[in-house]
């Protein structure tokens, strides 16, 4: 997603870091639809037993965040809570088949397009 302010420009990344005990593993969305899951076809693929297959999808909006799960066998959890769907937020936790902890966040990059303007004047001149 990205938006404008005055001359910066602001892009937000959506991430899943699959948090582990060890150094958290990043995510980063490419797609609309994220697949998560066992099966090697899923976007975000989680090797565990308590993960079925096709466990759940986010999908990205405009305006937003929904997480879906797919029925699967052992639920998905957010922030304790099991959910069939929700909207997602930024530091949310989120829990497929109750053992792998993932937690959903949007990464803010603010870039100023000075740079661009120097380079329009100078071609004005």
């Amino acid at each position: 997603m990205r938006s404008a302010i005055g001359n910066r420009h602001v892009n937000q990344v959506p991430k899943l870091y699959l948090i582990d005990g060890g150094e958290p593993v990043p995510y980063t969305f490419t797609q609309q639809v994220i697949t998560i899951g066992r099966s090697p076809r899923s976007l975000m693929r989680l090797d565990s037993d308590t993960v079925s297959s096709n466990h759940a999808e986010i999908h990205v909006y405009a305006d937003g965040f929904v997480l879906h799960d797919l029925g699967s066998t052992n639920g998905t959890w957010v922030n304790g809570e099991r959910i069939s769907s929700c909207l997602i937020q930024d530091g949310d936790f989120i829990c497929p088949g109750g053992e792998l902890n993932l937690q959903f966040c949007i990464e803010t990059h603010v870039g100023s397009t000075a740079s661009n303007e120097h380079a329009e004047m100078a071609l004005a001149r």
